[in-house]
């Protein structure tokens, strides 16, 4: 297996991001800011929405992580709007979209990252609490990495835009007072971040919780549908299906990645009918998707009904059900389905999300 190696980054690039960040740091905006003073904004150029939240307030990590795109914002705001004590689930911790530094001891980064920082002359401040910048990137379904040339040169935008606006906020502190649920200030879109922010500048959106990103529809070529329709089907067969992300972390380039399990099993017996590892490219609804087709492959008939995890995973195979003649269905527990799953990652020694 080719061995995996950090993203090339220019000595540039990885020189003002080191700089934005020390700038972040001497801020101390954690001493005054947590989730609620979220700030949003724009990406300039592809007009995607970032969102920034400082780590530090609850005493136990210090940095500040940005959100973005779809599954980061889905995964933020579901956090932040949330109106329940409910955390959020384990999955959505591990498609999240984001970018993060936190400040923290030299015994937690990487030798080439040590190594780095001391060839550009970084120097922790003695005293002052942890101090070794560690810059992290998080893509749904792959497992936390170095920073690649675009993340460097984004973060380092993206940590400027909230120091100006940590430090707008430390001269306005009642700013948030009287802003509905659900009111986030956003960075003006054209203005430049070496620029001072004013406070009159900010622009409030009222951003709603987001519905869960939707699920492509589960790809399946004319041959394979062929071979399943012409399988009977057998009229009280009763399956779950579903899939999860293991703790298990496959070290491929370019990045490393959780790999995930698709198990399909008969509802009545706990028998496991199908099980499919899937790689890098798979979605959780395409690896549950493909252990169903497995299962129906081996048992050589098509079941009546298929309960499924949840609603992403039934939208992602209702295409093909319905011309398979399967009711496909979501929304309730499956204790065969769980036990089954368990057992398997107990026997693996593994944990699962």
């Amino acid at each position: 297996m080719p061995k995996l190696t950090p993203p090339l980054v220019t000595v540039e690039a990885q020189r003002d991001l080191l700089a934005a960040a020390l700038a972040f740091r001497a801020e101390r905006p954690w001493d005054f800011m947590g989730d609620v003073e979220t700030l949003g904004w724009e990406d300039p150029v592809t007009g995607r929405l970032r969102m920034g939240v400082v780590l530090g307030m609850g005493g136990t990590m210090f940095g500040l992580a940005v959100y973005r795109g779809e599954w980061g914002i889905h995964f933020l705001l579901k956090t932040l709007l949330r109106e329940d004590e409910q955390e959020p689930e384990m999955r959505d911790a591990c498609e999240m979209d984001a970018v993060r530094v936190e400040f923290t001891k030299k015994g937690d980064l990487q030798p080439e990252e040590i190594a780095s920082l001391k060839v550009m002359g970084f120097k922790p401040e003695k005293g002052t609490g942890p101090a070794w910048p560690c810059f992290r990137s998080f893509l749904p379904g792959m497992s936390e990495w170095f920073l690649d040339q675009a993340e460097t040169e984004m973060m380092s935008a993206d940590l400027r835009r909230v120091s100006g606006f940590a430090r707008v906020l430390r001269a306005n502190p009642d700013m948030f007072d009287g802003q509905p649920f659900g009111a986030f200030p956003f960075w003006p879109r054209h203005k430049p971040v070496t620029e001072t922010l004013e406070l009159a500048e900010l622009e409030w959106h009222q951003l709603p919780l987001p519905p869960r990103p939707a699920p492509l529809a589960f790809p399946l070529t004319a041959e394979h549908f062929a071979q399943v329709r012409a399988l009977p089907q057998q009229p009280r067969a009763v399956w779950e299906a579903g899939s999860a992300y293991t703790l298990d972390v496959i070290g491929e380039p370019p990045r490393p990645y959780y790999t995930r399990v698709g198990m399909a099993v008969d509802r009545q017996t706990g028998f496991i009918l199908g099980i499919h590892a899937g790689g890098r490219d798979s979605s959780l609804e395409h690896t549950a998707a493909r252990a169903v087709l497995e299962g129906m492959l081996k048992m050589g008939f098509r079941p009546r009904v298929l309960h499924m995890v949840d609603d992403a995973m039934r939208d992602a195979f209702a295409p093909v059900a319905q011309r398979l003649e399967i009711r496909v269905e979501s929304g309730e527990e499956l204790p065969s389905l769980l036990e089954a799953m368990q057992g398997l990652m107990e026997g693996m020694g593994r944990g699962m999300h």
